[in-house]
């Protein structure tokens, strides 16, 4: 999955400098590591976690931002939001194409279990 490919892209950049994967492209990084395309998002956030220092935080950035957010917890983020998303489509899987494709936003939620306080962001 993403979380998988993500931690791979990570432990291959430890075989090259810091200079080549925090001064490179992202289509240089995908061509170097021979990826597709359909990794970027992957690629972008292995580079950010090796690029910056995010782990380190400062006393400064305690002080400007209350929240501070580091990789693992990020990872974590982007693995529970996969999840949910993997949940609910093994859920729509098992409803006929033709109602899943003809159904409103809302009877589909209603369908999977979501709160309608998340109606909103679903129509995003």
């Amino acid at each position: 999955g993403l979380i998988d490919s993500v931690m791979s892209i990570f432990a291959s950049f430890k075989n090259f400098s810091y200079d080549l994967v925090c001064g490179s492209s992202l289509h240089d990084l995908l061509d170097i590591l021979g990826l597709p395309d359909q990794l970027d998002g992957a690629v972008t956030m292995a580079q950010n976690w090796f690029c910056g220092d995010e782990e380190e935080v400062s006393p400064q950035l305690m002080k400007r931002s209350p929240l501070v957010i580091t990789p693992a917890m990020e990872l974590a983020a982007v693995q529970g939001f996969y999840d949910t998303v993997q949940h609910m489509y093994e859920l729509l899987k098992r409803y006929v194409v033709s109602f899943v494709f003809s159904a409103k936003l809302h009877e589909l939620f209603d369908l999977l279990g979501v709160p309608d306080d998340l109606d909103g962001a679903g129509s995003l």
